[in-house]
């Protein structure tokens, strides 16, 4: 049990934190950094909605972290406060695997905004709220539907076709979708996929480069943290201004995520993370050292939760491609399917065959483990989610048994074992 010396102690520490919140995803921030062409593409597509017509189907599609949601919220609450002669509803609706076009319409319905005249009640679906509604409209509505993560629904067209079969069987309801994805094959280097070509438009969101993730950071950290203000905005690197921020902090993690993931998302937890660990030292001031405890924790976490539920030869796999580092001569698959046979010998075990170790390094790739990179006529796989040395020690803890890895204490003594031949 702590001391009240100890207690104390606690309830007095330096408090860094104004509002921790801002840093969090779920934060309206007063303006967006950067996405000026996306917002501009999203207000023309909203054209049609203000004018009382029926607007486009768009997607918005890009990695986890790009701003979609953000910027289309944004212009979404820029059209309600713009005053339009026709009334504009919105619903939004976070899509899960296991979801049917009608439990999607049920939530829909349940989620609808701002219908103006339409009266609706507890549990009816979107489709039964408009077709009630036709026999009262006194003028023409329009209805926006926000489908986020659509494409991981079993039948997205069959949604779509539901939706649209809304507008056709009212005719004085103008229906638009907008659907948001994370799913890098939504669209290919061929054109529109399936799932695109179900929509009018397409907003193409990539990743945040180091510059934007920086002003983003910047942005956020002087609502976040007390006496902390932005001295130049164009200035590079960045100058942040703080008594209890170090100008290291953010220049730091935002180059880190913008080599990994230009995840916006993930920079902010990260400067969150360095926060509170410099707040659980009782420190006056964030620092870089604050900032890689952050980074590598995170790190770890999200090595072992990507991998923890995979076989124990695609971890073996995984831990091959972290153990040769990112030395680009060493990464080639050729050095991979080598380093993991003996990894896997010398752990007394039996190695899988040259096709599921292939298998097994799409898979990684998928789960955002590793990233392919082609060179000529070879492959190469470099870690993507970490640093190799953090990606080494998470997956060490994921691999050994209670008794070790084979002979030896820990697959992370793979060094020893490689001069055995």
């Amino acid at each position: 049990m702590p001391s009240n010396k100890d207690l104390a102690k606690k309830f007095t520490r330096p408090r860094l934190f104004a509002n921790r919140d801002a840093l969090r995803d779920t934060f309206d921030p007063p303006e967006i950094v950067g996405r000026v062409p996306e917002q501009e593409q999203l207000r023309s597509a909203l054209l049609a909605a203000y004018d009382g017509e029926e607007p486009p189907n768009v997607l918005l599609h890009g990695p986890y972290g790009s701003g979609k949601r953000a910027c289309l919220d944004t212009a979404l609450s820029a059209l309600a406060a713009a005053g339009t002669d026709v009334p504009i509803a919105t619903t939004a609706v976070d899509c899960i695997p296991q979801d049917s076009p009608e439990d999607i319409d049920a939530r829909a319905g349940r989620l609808l905004d701002g219908a103006g005249s339409i009266e609706a009640h507890e549990d009816q679906p979107l489709s039964e709220i408009v077709e009630v509604a036709s026999d009262t409209l006194s003028t023409e509505m329009v209805v926006l539907v926000v489908l986020d993560g659509f494409t991981a629904l079993d039948e997205p067209r069959t949604l779509l076709e539901r939706v649209a079969s809304i507008a056709a069987d009212v005719p004085q309801v103008h229906v638009g979708v907008f659907g948001v994805s994370a799913d890098e094959s939504v669209v290919d280097d061929h054109g529109p996929t399936q799932h695109a070509s179900m929509f009018d438009r397409t907003v193409r969101f990539d990743a945040y480069d180091r510059d934007t993730l920086a002003e983003i950071l910047a942005q956020r950290a002087t609502v976040a943290f007390k006496e902390t203000r932005v001295s130049d905005l164009g200035s590079d690197p960045l100058r942040v201004e703080s008594d209890v921020l170090d100008s290291s902090v953010i220049a730091r993690i935002a180059s880190v995520v913008a080599g990994r993931s230009g995840s916006a998302r993930r920079a902010l937890d990260l400067l969150s993370r360095a926060g509170k660990e410099a707040e659980s030292e009782s420190a006056e001031v964030v620092t870089g050292t604050h900032a890689e405890t952050a980074i590598r924790e995170a790190e770890e976490t999200r090595t072992r939760r990507l991998l923890r539920g995979e076989t124990h030869h695609c971890q073996l796999v995984a831990f091959a491609i972290a153990s040769l580092g990112n030395d680009s001569a060493e990464q080639t698959t050729g050095q991979v399917k080598t380093r993991y046979q003996r990894l896997v010998q010398h752990g007394g075990q039996e190695p899988v065959g040259p096709r599921q170790v292939a298998r097994y390094l799409t898979t990684l790739d998928e789960l955002g483990f590793s990233e392919k990179q082609s060179a000529g006529n070879e492959h190469r796989h470099a870690v993507a989610c970490a640093s190799p040395e953090v990606a080494v020690e998470a997956l060490a803890d994921l691999i050994d048994s209670r008794d070790g890895f084979g002979p030896f204490e820990s697959v992370e003594n793979y060094e020893e074992m490689l001069l055995l031949g």
